[in-house]
């Protein structure tokens, strides 16, 4: 019965947020997988952060200047949180409409981070922030640990394309 109720809480939330400016989903680790894996056309920006990791804060307008810049050019860009699923309403949605953030913002349910790092990159140790650039028609991934500025995320994303 509990189940139910978090999801019905859950879908009303999502129902909600869709009528404003920032969602947030709640997703398990094979839809970040699916994206990482996934034969798209677009190149997926996918960045690994937390509302109380300040370098992460920082780095976010950023992503969302680039994510304006690039989306002509079929750039996707991801934002997940690793915020605990608890602090979804007390801290990451209000942090997402705070900042205004455009971009997708899924908040990562699995805090066995050992189960999923080495399946995002062999080379990553779990440090963030951290940013993922998959380009699947190249068969290019580049991982990208800590905090960047505009211009290298716009290096890096000029090129994967």
């Amino acid at each position: 019965m509990k189940n139910i109720f978090v999801f019905l809480g859950i879908f009303c939330l999502s129902f909600l947020l869709s009528c404003g400016s920032s969602q947030v989903e709640v997703v398990q680790f094979t839809a970040i997988e699916n994206l990482i894996n996934s034969e798209s056309e677009n190149v997926q920006v996918i960045n690994f952060w937390a509302t109380w990791c300040g370098p992460c804060v920082k780095e976010l307008p950023s992503f969302e200047k680039a994510n304006e810049k690039f989306a002509e050019k079929g750039v996707n860009f991801t934002l997940v949180s690793i915020d605990f699923v608890e602090d979804l309403e007390k801290k990451v949605i209000p942090f997402a409409k705070k900042k205004g953030l455009k971009s997708s913002v899924l908040l990562l349910d699995n805090t066995d981070y050992d189960s999923w790092i080495h399946k995002v990159s062999e080379d990553w140790d779990g440090a963030i922030p951290a940013t993922l650039i998959v380009n699947s028609k190249k068969g290019t991934k580049e991982l990208l640990v800590g905090e960047l500025t505009y211009e290298e995320l716009e290096k890096a994303i000029s090129e994967s394309l």
